[in-house]
């Protein structure tokens, strides 16, 4: 995931100098069926943001849909004959998100870039004498402060495009009128739920 949305480039020691390098973290989740038999371990690297200041970043929050606004749109929409209800999850949301502003750097311990250079040995030569590998973030890493308020502003931007509209007063609702349908996006930071017909289903 990381390779593939190029969410990390690996940089020499030197690049990063006088600037704070955050560490990193891999955790680990076994996953298993309904039946409760083993499924896989599924993996997360994650950025150690806890050292950076907050007051570097004002906007560091994500916003995520009210409970009120979930009722309220089921309500409304309960006896629409013509809907359906989709869930959409979105793989990976914030290695997908363009990281704003100066560059982050973040180091890979020994251990986890021994594990990295076994998948991808051409980093070898980028290996520091500490033994660690360090990257610049391309992308918005889990960990970062601002991470999820970029998110945000990511998808806010892909479903506009899309033709919906965030709600006044509730920015994790998103609406698109199509004659005399209208559709309903609720956002829970990665997580969609879509209230619309078949053929928008489709479209998004």
């Amino acid at each position: 995931m990381f390779v593939d949305l190029k969410a990390l480039q690996p940089v020499k020691k030197e690049s990063t100098r006088g600037v704070q390098v955050l560490s990193s973290h891999m955790f680990l989740v076994e996953k298993y069926l309904a039946n409760g038999e083993y499924d896989k371990t599924k993996g997360r690297m994650v950025a150690d943001g806890r050292d950076r200041d907050p007051a570097m970043f004002p906007s560091k929050s994500s916003p995520t849909v009210a409970i009120h606004s979930v009722f309220t749109v089921l309500g409304l929409m309960a006896a629409m004959s013509w809907l359906i209800v989709v869930k959409i999850d979105i793989n990976g949301a914030f290695l997908q998100t363009p990281m704003t502003g100066g560059p982050i750097y973040m180091r890979l311990d020994p251990k986890l870039t021994h594990f990295t250079i076994s998948l991808f040995p051409e980093l070898k030569k980028m290996v520091d004498a500490d033994g660690c590998l360090y990257t610049w973030m391309l992308k918005a890493i889990y960990g970062c402060v601002h991470a999820s308020a970029l998110w945000y502003l990511e998808i806010k931007k892909i479903l506009e495009g899309l033709g919906y509209e965030a709600s006044a007063t509730d920015r994790c609702v998103f609406r698109r009128r199509v004659g005399e349908r209208v559709f309903l996006l609720l956002l829970y930071v990665d997580d969609i739920l879509a209230l619309v017909d078949q053929e928008e289903a489709e479209r998004i």
